[in-house]
């Protein structure tokens, strides 16, 4: 008999595609904090933010108090392991080729496929890892005013 893995529907539909976790994160912002001003900065719908809003608020990750909806002290988080994980990465590079093709000088797309020796592998990877931790700390303190995406791929074919 086969393990099977355990998701939760909320598990599946915040995963679904790049906008929930977006909605999450961007009503942190000030500025973003009413259906409308998010639907113009992401070029979506007001419908397709409200709805997946009120979705967020049943899900306790956002709030809506006096008319303006906020971020909550929620987080979900599956392990690395999980199918999800690799949704979550697919929804975001999508979205990363979309914003690439907008051609927007404050934008950075890079893409490279290079050979290396093995040294030169671990060094790159190493690097990327102490970038990755860089950001981090440079974005865990920092005033919620940008919405942004890291997305960060270094892979052996």
């Amino acid at each position: 008999k086969r393990p099977t893995a355990s998701y939760s529907d909320r598990e599946f539909i915040y995963y679904s595609d790049w906008i929930f976790s977006a909605l999450h994160i961007i009503v942190s912002i000030p500025h973003f904090q009413t259906a409308r001003a998010i639907a113009e900065r992401l070029q979506l719908s007001v419908d397709q933010v409200e709805k997946r809003l009120h979705q967020l608020k049943d899900w306790g990750f956002v709030k809506f108090d006096n008319k303006k909806w906020m971020f909550a002290d929620s987080e979900l988080h599956v392990p690395a392991s999980s199918p999800l994980v690799s949704l979550h990465h697919s929804n975001w590079r999508q979205r990363a080729v979309l914003n690439a093709q907008m051609q927007r000088e404050q934008d950075l797309h890079f893409t490279v496929v290079q050979s290396v020796d093995s040294k030169a592998w671990e060094q790159i990877r190493e690097k990327l890892l102490q970038f990755i931790d860089e950001t981090s700390r440079i974005a865990g303190p920092s005033k919620e005013e940008k919405l942004i995406c890291i997305a960060c791929d270094c892979f052996e074919v």
